[in-house]
């Protein structure tokens, strides 16, 4: 008996490529999420930073020009603040697209397999059954030349 080929092999392969890609471009944008956090808490800190050294200036001699920058700087992070919790927001959906085709390709797959799978047991049972009849043939043919040659 030949050996064994799957029909749905090349599909089953096909939907393992997709499924790893939705893989990679779901750790792609995790990956982008854990920056862009990243970046948030390092201007929270900064502003934090600015916010925690205005008060000590605030004794004696206040530049205006001083507070005028860190007040547009604290502004400016402020800005920024707001444009990374808009990217996050819109990054977080990306993660839920990708998420759900990711579900989908693994179904996908799944499906493939199973079939490759059915399609293997079916050939491992008539190669089975095959050999069952040919062992059998074997043995009457045997028992066929016992009969025919007395001892």
């Amino acid at each position: 008996m030949k050996r064994f080929r799957s029909r749905f092999a090349a599909l089953e392969r096909l939907y393992e490529q997709a499924r790893n890609e939705a893989q990679k471009r779901l750790a792609d944008a995790r990956q982008a999420l854990a920056i862009l956090d990243q970046r948030i808490a390092e201007n929270t800190q900064e502003r934090q930073m600015l916010r925690g050294n205005l008060h000590p200036h605030l004794v004696g001699m206040v530049s205006v020009d001083r507070l005028l920058d860190q007040g547009r700087y604290d502004l400016q992070i402020d800005v920024n603040l707001r444009e990374l919790t808009v990217q996050r927001g819109q990054i977080e959906e990306e993660i839920a697209r990708r998420q759900q085709r990711l579900l989908l390709a693994e179904q996908e797959y799944r499906k493939f397999s199973k079939l490759v799978e059915i399609e293997k047991n079916q050939y491992d049972t008539e190669a089975r059954r095959l050999e069952q009849a040919a062992m059998d043939e074997l043995a009457s043919i045997r028992s066929t030349h016992k009969e025919l040659d007395p001892p």
